[in-house]
């Protein structure tokens, strides 16, 4: 019985990247905009709500209210006040006084602030700010009197700058959120699109005889080759006489010993 051994697998054939991170990013992007949405409506709708407690009067009127040692505002109500650009007053003898009677200065709102909920509509026309907590007394005339719309005077901190901080996170939460899906979306088709394109070179490869590309195999290590030594000296042994010797006449020759044959 012959059992298979699979192959190894090749270090550049990786598994497809999953498409996951494209849904990751969807819901990244679809969760955080909604939160992000959510949150800047509840921030803006608490906000209109508290305009809608501001103590008002009809004018002509006045009223009497209890205000702190703070910064208000003086908005005119009326019909498409929050879109009116005609800057014609609809009111006039703006007046604000303590108990006292004595008047409390009033100057023109450092924020042209406008709002329109529900029913009521108003823009900023001015702003003051009592030096002791206090009742005050606020009263205003009518400027135009065949003006049919009825006009009515509010009183209000106008925008809190608690308020600013969740607008401006609410609006930082949905562009982060947006900046990472859009990131992790283009990471997961650069990193498909480099699968897709190894898959390729292999298979073009494996179809003219070759395993695998020859871009895609490590550089082959240098040949090393070994400095060529000199051949060794040739030893020529002495010669067995010296040059020029030779056995004198009638002088036998020395007979060589046994070990010089």
């Amino acid at each position: 019985m012959t059992i298979p051994v699979a192959e190894p697998r090749p270090a550049n054939a990786s598994a497809k990247p999953s498409a996951a991170g494209y849904w990751i990013a969807a819901v990244i992007a679809v969760v955080g905009c909604v939160v992000a949405t959510i949150w800047f409506a509840v921030t803006i709708a608490g906000m209109l709500n508290a305009a809608d407690a501001y103590p008002r009067f009809l004018v002509p009127g006045s009223s009497e209210m209890h205000l702190d040692a703070k910064t208000y505002k003086l908005f005119v109500e009326y019909s498409g006040a929050s879109l009116d650009s005609s800057q014609l007053p609809l009111v006039s003898g703006l007046v604000v006084s303590d108990a006292t009677g004595n008047a409390v200065p009033i100057s023109d709102p450092v924020i042209d602030e406008n709002y329109a909920w529900g029913s009521r509509e108003g823009r900023a026309i001015g702003e003051f700010t009592p030096g002791v907590a206090g009742t005050y007394v606020v009263a205003a005339n009518t400027a135009r009197e065949n003006d049919p719309r009825a006009v009515t005077i509010a009183v209000g901190p106008g925008i809190d700058l608690a308020s600013v901080g969740p607008l401006l996170g609410s609006m930082a939460l949905g562009g982060l959120s947006a900046l990472i899906a859009l990131t992790l979306a283009i990471v997961t088709a650069i990193r498909r699109r480099q699968w897709k394109r190894r898959q390729k070179l292999v298979t073009a490869s494996a179809a003219s005889g070759g395993l695998y590309p020859s871009d895609s195999l490590p550089p082959s290590p240098p040949t090393f080759v070994a400095p060529s030594s000199p051949p060794p000296p040739t030893y020529v042994a002495p010669p067995r006489h010296p040059p020029g010797w030779e056995t004198a006449p009638g002088v036998a020759a020395r007979p060589e010993s046994p070990d010089q044959t």
